[in-house]
């Protein structure tokens, strides 16, 4: 009988009794198949009765090895043993929620499921059977933010510059387009720049890295760009944010006082001022400069999802007054981060909502007679780092650190 399950004898020699039960065990596994996994490859150790298992690549143990990939393992009678699925069988997998079919010679998703495969670190993906098409999105690593000055009294200065947010980029392709696997590089965050601890200027934070999907150069490549670090603050002179990162690559560093720049599309960095909106779709916005007499820029906002740079670090005029530090922005107004009051530490950024990166973290607030505060992180994913605030008699405050990078693709089947 073609296709059966069932082991009906082969001679009058059979033990029937041994053989109906097994098959009826079979049977009912069947009719309901409802496997526990389909991805754990090492045999279990303690398992029980009536577990079943669809074998993987890589399968291991003492009884599965020599079973073969795509059957069914049950544990039965204390024994594992292994059943040939046929053409059309259907298994809920119990550890994904999800319904797999036979296709005859793999089991694959069934019509019309959705997998989400996300990458917080590099690595590579790999393409499943029954796969239709897959859209990476690609979000880079926020800049951040730099670090505030230590000033003698009566000297106006300004807070750390903000990082700037990340780019983002997103593309469908169809499975036949798309190799066996593609390599997944994830961008490290910026660091943010710590703060003076003798009179002197803050440390620059450092540019994000670019996340991608695939090999330049090949069919299938997507980037996205860093976002560009802020410049420390210093005395009687203003702070530069970074510029922001597109899908074209990083953008710069804040320097000498000036914004960082960026690839078209791409929000500068304020130069001594608040930074500047992305204005096309995938690019990251400028981190908010502060200006000589300790004014803290807001970061600007990104269009269509890429990360929002970072708020300046609080400094002061030349009359002893601490700043508060500055707004750092997301794409929803509710998620903006309110700058820190003075000596107060800024606020880390929103985190990603609704396939838009994350939001830039607010500038630390200024402070006389104790530690300037320290900017907040960038929003996972991608968003910048605020700046660390100026302070007299102690340390300046330390910038917010990026947020990190992130690829995810949806895989369509």
């Amino acid at each position: 009988m073609t296709g059966s399950i069932l082991n009906y004898g082969s001679s009058d020699n059979d033990s029937g009794a041994d053989n109906l039960r097994t098959s009826f065990r079979k049977l009912d596994s069947a009719a309901q198949l409802s496997v526990i996994s389909a991805v754990t490859t090492a045999q279990p150790g303690s398992p029980t009765a009536a577990d079943l298992y669809i074998l993987p690549t890589g399968k291991s143990g003492a009884a599965w090895t020599g079973f073969s990939v795509g059957n069914i393992a049950m544990y039965h009678d204390s024994a594992w043993i292994q059943i040939t699925p046929v053409e059309g069988w259907r298994a809920w997998i119990k550890d994904e929620d999800r319904v797999m079919v036979y296709n005859g010679a793999a089991w694959q998703y069934a019509p019309g499921t959705i997998v989400i495969d996300e990458f917080t670190s590099s690595g590579t993906w790999t393409k499943r059977t029954g796969l239709v098409s897959a859209s990476p999105l690609v979000i880079g690593g926020g800049g951040g933010g730099g670090g505030g000055a230590k000033v003698a009294a009566a000297t106006g200065a300004s807070g750390g510059g903000g990082g700037a947010g990340a780019g983002l980029e997103l593309n469908n392709f169809p499975a036949a387009s798309l190799g066996a696997t593609e390599v997944v590089t994830v961008a490290a965050a910026g660091g943010g720049g710590a703060g003076a601890t003798s009179l002197g200027a803050g440390t620059n934070g450092t540019a994000g890295g670019n996340s991608s999907f695939g090999t330049s150069g090949a069919a299938v490549f997507l980037r996205a760009g860093g976002g560009g670090g802020g410049e420390g603050g210093e005395a009687s002179a203003a702070s530069g944010g970074g510029g922001g990162g597109t899908p074209r690559g990083a953008g710069n560093s804040g320097s000498g006082g000036s914004g960082g720049t960026t690839n078209v599309g791409g929000g500068a960095g304020g130069s001594g001022v608040s930074g500047t909106a992305s204005t096309a779709i995938g690019c990251g916005s400028g981190g908010g400069g502060c200006s000589s007499v300790g004014v803290a820029g807001e970061s600007g906002v990104a269009v269509a999802g890429a990360g929002c740079g970072g708020g300046a670090g609080g400094g002061f005029d030349a009359s002893n007054n601490p700043a508060a530090g500055g707004i750092g922005r997301a794409k929803h107004v509710s998620n903006d981060k309110a700058g820190a009051a003075a000596g107060a530490a800024g606020s880390n950024g929103a985190g990603y909502v609704d396939n838009d990166a994350g939001g830039g973290g607010a500038g630390g607030g200024a402070s006389v007679g104790a530690n300037g505060g320290a900017g907040g992180t960038g929003g996972a994913y991608g968003g910048g780092g605020g700046g660390g605030a100026c302070s007299q008699s102690a340390n300046g405050g330390a910038g917010g650190a990026g947020g990190a990078g992130l690829v995810r693709v949806i895989n369509y089947f």
